[in-house]
């Protein structure tokens, strides 16, 4: 992994406009997704204070994209994780790997104690990954997102560092 960088923006932009990914992440986050879309993301979360997001690197290419949005408040020693690889990589292990990396990096390196991630109820391979990254099921949202025109449950997943 490695922080993202300009020129990764037309890998960005050929992996998140493809709607098998696109379906599974939040409104934010537009489909179709243009270069200018890639290069207003990669512009956005250089100069955050509070977001870490890398660039997933196999072979030397960009195969997908991990973050962790650190928290505030009384919040603010957990971090919410968030990540998305390209279609042609899934099954393969990339992006538990990933999460297992950024998971421990936020643990040893940056003070935190909970990072949490969800996922939409029918996204079962996202969910894997986070079991898979040591990540316990906390709960379920009913209903709680709206997307593509249908209300989905919302799968609650954290790990606690020590």
């Amino acid at each position: 992994m490695r922080p993202l960088q300009m020129e990764d923006d037309n890998h960005i932009m050929l992996i998140a406009n493809d709607y098998d990914v696109a379906c599974f992440l939040r409104d934010s986050f537009p489909f179709p997704y243009s270069l200018d879309h890639a290069r207003e993301f990669i512009t956005a979360t250089a100069g955050s204070d509070t977001s870490h997001v890398y660039g997933i690197m196999i072979d030397g290419s960009l195969t997908g994209v991990i973050g962790l949005i650190l928290q505030e408040d009384v919040y603010r020693y957990s971090a919410e994780l968030g990540y998305w690889v390209g279609k042609k990589y899934w099954g393969r292990g990339i992006a538990t790997a990933a999460v297992e990396g950024v998971t421990e990096d936020a643990f040893e390196n940056k003070g935190i104690k909970r990072v949490f991630a969800s996922v939409f109820a029918p996204n079962i391979a996202s969910a894997r990954v986070l079991e898979k990254a040591g990540f316990t099921h906390e709960g379920t949202r009913k209903k709680a997102a709206y997307k593509n025109g249908v209300f989905e449950d919302e799968l609650l997943y954290a790990r606690l560092g020590n």
